[in-house]
């Protein structure tokens, strides 16, 4: 397995870059929905960066993984009812987009309630938007094209690792 070692530094660059890119787009979220544990860290650099108030922050419990490369039913919980979210424009921001399951998953609990969704990453995996667009067309849910703004791009088979959880990493690689 290839490992790729992402720095606090590189997470504020990927920050101001997926900002830009919702600059281009013209999106402006009136709230910042972060996914625990991996998107903490990013969240706070980000709403430094793009100056939203803590108030404009709301948090979910996900996950899917249980170790490096075990992979497990997607758990999600929000500490908070979706119809505080009724009418927002909300970006969901999260450290990887892998599978995509865990996102997904989010925004299909939120879609009924909100003006619009759209999906950062710090860092996105192979996604249909890389394959054949015959392929691409052929899918029905444009979540699984990837999210919609994100900062880097690795291989499908690379195990990203955020300085953040780096002990945790360390832990898992030696217990195998």
């Amino acid at each position: 397995m290839n490992y790729k070692f992402i720095t606090r530094e590189e997470t504020s660059n990927y920050c101001s870059s997926i900002i830009a890119q919702m600059m281009d787009d013209k999106f402006k979220p009136d709230v910042l929905l972060t996914l625990l544990w991996g998107g903490v860290i990013p969240t706070r650099i980000f709403m430094d960066l793009y100056d939203m108030d803590r108030h404009q922050c709301f948090a979910s419990f996900a996950s899917s993984y249980t170790g490096i490369g075990k992979k497990g039913n997607v758990k999600l919980s929000h500490p908070f009812s979706p119809e505080e979210l009724k009418g927002k424009n909300v970006l969901i921001l999260d450290d990887i987009w892998d599978s995509g399951d865990t996102l997904v998953k989010t925004i299909k609990s939120l879609e009924d309630h909100v003006n619009s969704v759209k999906t950062a990453c710090i860092v996105t995996k192979e996604t249909y938007r890389d394959l054949p667009i015959s392929v691409q067309i052929s899918k029905t849910c444009p979540y699984e094209r990837g999210p919609d703004y994100f900062g880097d791009h690795v291989a499908k088979s690379t195990w990203v690792v955020f300085d953040w959880e780096k002990n945790e990493f360390l832990r898992d690689v030696n217990a195998k």
